[in-house]
């Protein structure tokens, strides 16, 4: 069996991956709350295949902070996010960055051009709010 670690705790795989699919692959893009989970996922992927480890905050507008707050996240989840990243809010795309100034500007690059083994989304997915939650 395939383990993810997710901030210490051990989760099987296939159940990320699993959930995954079902959250944020199945979403509506278009004006469904997940697209900015979605680029936040991109961003903290892109930063990782630059410079080879997590990032340790997010600068991102205060929209898209409310809406991850608000309706993508439960509050004890998004709780346990911050706890391993700092939300800046600030009028700029969303950029992922690190106390020594390297960042990834989502806006300025877009989809990373490779992806990470294991990438935010499925990472991070455990934090996300599941169906029977929304």
């Amino acid at each position: 069996m395939v383990l993810a670690v997710i901030h210490g705790i051990y989760l099987p795989y296939t159940k990320v991956y699993l959930t995954l699919k079902n959250e944020v692959e199945g979403a509506p893009m278009q004006n469904g709350d997940h697209k900015d989970w979605v680029r936040l996922g991109d961003t903290i992927d892109g930063f990782r295949v630059d410079h080879g480890w997590w990032p340790t905050k997010i600068l991102l507008p205060e929209g898209i902070f409310n809406n991850l707050k608000q309706h993508v996240f439960s509050k004890e989840r998004f709780e346990r996010l911050e706890e391993s990243l700092s939300f800046v809010v600030e009028d700029v795309p969303i950029v992922a960055a690190d106390n020594s100034g390297r960042s990834y500007s989502y806006g300025d690059l877009g989809f990373p051009k490779k992806r990470p083994e294991i990438t935010a989304q499925e990472c991070c997915d455990v934090f996300i709010k599941q169906p029977d939650q929304m």
